[in-house]
């Protein structure tokens, strides 16, 4: 998100109407355009008071191959070990930033 993404001179963030719930997507004048934050011709400043809470997945794959692999009774040329499938490697963490 820009500053200000449709260049009206109020910060996105700021683009809010009385609702104040942190969620510009839902603040639209004319459904033609869309909301207001990206309506250069909307310009209604209400100052933000905090950020919305997020939520954001992490998930972390490994993958182990062995090439060329030569033990005293075994030799092979690939040895794919396989998907390691743990829920350890898997997590979600919801924060709300800090407000500036």
């Amino acid at each position: 998100m820009d500053a200000d993404d449709d260049g009206d001179g109020v910060l996105t963030r700021d683009e809010e109407t009385d609702t104040q719930n942190n969620y510009p997507q839902d603040d639209i004048t004319n459904a033609d355009i869309g909301p207001d934050y990206l309506n250069p011709e909307v310009a209604t400043e209400i100052p933000a008071t905090g950020y919305k809470e997020h939520s954001y997945k992490q998930t972390f794959t490994v993958h182990v191959t062995a090439y060329d692999l030569s033990l005293s009774n075994l030799r092979q040329d690939t040895f794919d070990f396989g998907r390691l499938e743990d829920s350890a490697l898997t997590k979600t963490e919801t924060l709300t930033p800090d407000f500036n």
